[in-house]
Formats: C-alpha cells, sequence, structure tokens
C-alpha cells in the first residue's frame, strides 16, 4: 500500500466527489452528525446536505427524492442510505489496498466499515494520539533480557505468537 497520508488525499479526493465535499469528508472521517437525534433546522440542514449530494449525482433521482412522500425526510430511509454509503466506501478501499493493508481491510470486513479509515490510520498511519499505547505493546513482544533470542529454543510458538498479537 502506499503511504498512509497519499492513500487518505486520494480517498478523500474521492468521497468529494461521489458526495461532496462536506458530506464526503463527513463520511470518509466519520464524522456523520448524528441525525436520528436532530430536529428542525439541524435535521433540515442534514437533509439538504444529502439531498445535494444526491441531486449532484443524478438530478432525476434528487427530483424524486424531493417530494415529501418519497421517504427521505425520514430517518429509517437516512439511516438505511448512510450505510450504504459507508459500505460503498469499503469496497473502493478494498478494491485500493494491497498487501497488509489489504488483509486488514479484509479482516475488519464490512460490517466495521464505518471505522476503516480510524483502523488504516490506527495500523499504517505513523506516529499518532497512541504513540506511546504502540510502544507499549511493542516492548511487550521483545525478549525478556537484553541480547536474548525472541524465539528462545522449544518455545511454544503458537503461545509466542498469541503473546506478540
Amino acid at each position: 500500500m502506499e503511504e498512509m497520508d497519499e492513500f487518505d488525499k486520494r480517498m478523500g479526493r474521492w468521497v468529494r466527489k461521489e458526495y461532496g465535499a462536506k458530506l464526503g469528508m463527513w463520511i470518509w472521517r466519520d464524522e456523520v452528525p448524528d441525525f436520528t437525534t436532530l430536529t428542525g433546522e439541524d435535521w433540515d440542514e442534514y437533509c439538504a446536505t444529502v439531498w445535494d449530494a444526491i441531486n449532484d449525482k443524478s438530478s432525476t433521482q434528487g427530483k424524486e427524492l424531493y417530494q415529501t412522500s418519497s421517504g427521505f425526510y425520514n430517518k429509517k430511509w437516512q439511516t438505511r442510505w448512510i450505510k450504504k454509503q459507508y459500505d460503498r466506501v469499503y469496497d473502493q478501499v478494498e478494491a485500493t489496498c494491497t498487501g497488509s493493508a489489504g488483509m486488514e481491510v479484509e479482516t475488519l470486513g464490512m460490517s466495521d466499515a464505518k471505522g476503516i479509515r480510524a483502523h488504516l490510520l490506527k495500523q499504517f498511519g505513523g506516529a499518532g494520539d497512541d504513540v506511546r499505547t504502540r510502544e507499549e505493546r511493542y516492548q511487550e513482544g521483545m525478549p525478556k533480557a537484553k541480547g536474548q533470542p525472541a524465539f528462545p529454543p522449544n518455545v511454544n510458538i503458537p503461545d509466542k505468537l498469541r503473546e506478540l498479537d
């Protein structure tokens, strides 16, 4: 996989192209507002953001959804729609990633598509907020004393791998 920063930029461009700048980055960064709690103007603004993204891709679909009888303004409809969009992003990431990143994406699975960016950043993003945690995990996998082999003779390999994991 390319460097995480480049991958993140490329995926950012893809979601902006697919959904527009605001909604695209909400989806990619997993910052979609909890619309189930929105009411009044906040709900209207959220729906307008989603509708704009759909209308920009297909004005015919946008026209159909604009009608209040379409179900578009129903929170169940919005829940199903946003889930589909996270699945589409997962598919794009899965199609793009190779090697260890591809295995991570596959292991994560589509059921966790919503958090895929955060997961990849944690695994491949280099230094982040959890540097100390990563360092501690690294140290746990090191030999107990300096100069000793990581895998001493007669070590139980499955147990050692579980320890390292």
